[in-house]
């Protein structure tokens, strides 16, 4: 079986974490030479409203805000392209290597970004887009990096071909499993004799 075509992109995304925020950005740059791009942010309160696992602190999960960064950018992408296209492949950049080394596993220990793994996995099945993902060095994200600070980029931008990502649509694909109740050992053991 044949993977499917690599589509012509230059994509890459970032995210940035401070104690009660996260920011997230990346662009895709495509063959016909539009750039489509998204930044949001996610408060502290909305991710502990949305998500049991988050903590305190943002920055403890910057690795989860990366992922989900890279499952934004796989979205605009799909946006972008005709819906009548047969499966892709596409290359995205990414500065974080453990989003990059659970992409390409497809497993991970982490609650967090198990939950956001299996949300981007349905996502690309459903829609036929399938995300290659690879470690690149920091400066050659900066235009990503500013995105996800809300900073200006050394390219200019269109606004019109910005997507409003909704977060919280991405990490809630429907009909998606994310947790399976784990066997527990009892309380205590009751020894028989036979």
């Amino acid at each position: 079986m044949r993977s499917p075509p690599v589509l012509p992109v230059t994509a890459t995304a970032d995210a940035m974490a401070s104690s009660d925020m996260a920011g997230l950005g990346g662009l895709a740059t495509l063959a016909d030479g539009r750039t489509v791009w998204f930044q949001f942010r996610i408060s502290l309160a909305e991710a502990r409203e949305h998500w049991s696992w988050v903590g305190s602190d943002m920055q403890k999960h910057i690795a989860v805000w990366e992922l989900l960064a890279q499952f934004a950018l796989t979205a605009c992408i799909h946006w972008a392209l005709p819906h009548s296209r047969g499966p892709i492949t596409c290359h995205q950049g990414t500065d974080n290597s453990a989003a990059d080394a659970t992409t390409a596993k497809g497993i991970t220990m982490t609650v967090g970004m198990a939950q956001i793994l299996t949300h981007y996995f349905v996502f690309m099945r459903r829609f036929h887009i399938f995300s290659r993902i690879t470690h690149i060095p920091g400066h050659l994200n900066e235009n990503a990096d500013a995105l996800s600070r809300f900073k200006d980029t050394s390219v200019p931008l269109d606004s019109r071909l910005q997507w409003r990502i909704n977060w919280q649509d991405l990490a809630n694909q429907l009909g998606v499993q994310t947790f399976q109740q784990a066997t527990r050992w009892p309380s205590t053991f009751r020894v028989r004799q036979c």
